[in-house]
């Protein structure tokens, strides 16, 4: 008891749930072969500052700033040769817009909002794809 108010307990931090897409322009996905199969945005100044702007934190943003690859897909789509056959079903995908820079897109794929996809194609986490700004539909909330 004398430990507990000589020390008061520590906080532990708070985890990051990742931005939230609920209230994020939906993105229909046109030409899914614009997608960046590996894309480091971390190293990416004018996609780091996109993110702030869209408003995710330090901490959503650095979740982002691993490089973009394949082997953070889902298994039906994790490499090139897998992917490629299964590019139109890309087009299926309920996503939002996370950011915008240049002619990219950083591309939210919602796990809950994606359950009725190819069990290969299903994310387990939520997933985040580049993409050039062309090759969506951003439609307005």
């Amino acid at each position: 008891m004398l430990c507990a108010l000589l020390h008061p307990p520590r906080l532990r931090p708070l985890v990051s749930k990742g931005p939230s897409w609920e209230n994020r322009a939906k993105v229909k996905i046109q030409k899914p072969e614009a997608v960046y199969a590996a894309y480091n945005i971390g190293a990416d100044s004018a996609a780091v500052k996109a993110m702030e702007s869209a408003g995710m934190s330090k901490a959503e943003i650095a979740g982002r700033g691993i490089p973009q690859h394949g082997a953070q897909w889902p298994d039906g789509i994790d490499s090139f040769e897998e992917r490629w056959p299964e590019l139109s079903l890309f087009k299926k995908y309920r996503a939002y817009l996370g950011a915008k820079w240049g002619n990219k897109a950083l591309v939210i794929v919602p796990v809950q909002e994606n359950q009725k996809m190819p069990a290969l194609m299903r994310p387990f986490v939520d997933m985040y794809f580049v993409y050039d700004a062309d090759a969506l539909l951003v439609k307005a909330n």
